[in-house]
């Protein structure tokens, strides 16, 4: 009987792999996110997309304009030159907005 339920068990994973295999891959050709961390700059959007999120990008924008520029790792990493912005994960995406 404990064989029984050892087969069964196996079965299960395997298919529970395929069909989770399958979600990523259907996220993916529809341009949705499919968990985990996100670029800085972006946020993700009601339907799970990735959208450019206006107020860090900017600050995302000149810091490898600065590096193209030929700033140092040190130096643009410096606290003095990057502002601080609280960021918080809502039910419709990450936001960062100056504290108040």
């Amino acid at each position: 009987m404990e064989s029984l339920h050892e087969g069964y068990a196996a079965f299960y994973s395997a298919e529970l792999a395929k069909k989770v295999k399958r979600g990523i891959m259907e996220n993916a050709l529809k341009c949705k996110w499919n968990g985990g961390g996100w670029p800085v700059g972006y946020f993700i959007d009601n339907e799970r997309h990735l959208q450019i999120d206006p107020l860090t990008a900017p600050f995302i924008l000149e810091t490898f304009k600065r590096y193209a520029a030929g700033d140092t790792i040190l130096k643009l990493g410096s606290a003095s030159q990057i502002p601080y912005y609280e960021c918080d994960m809502a039910d419709t995406g990450y936001h960062c907005a100056p504290p108040a």
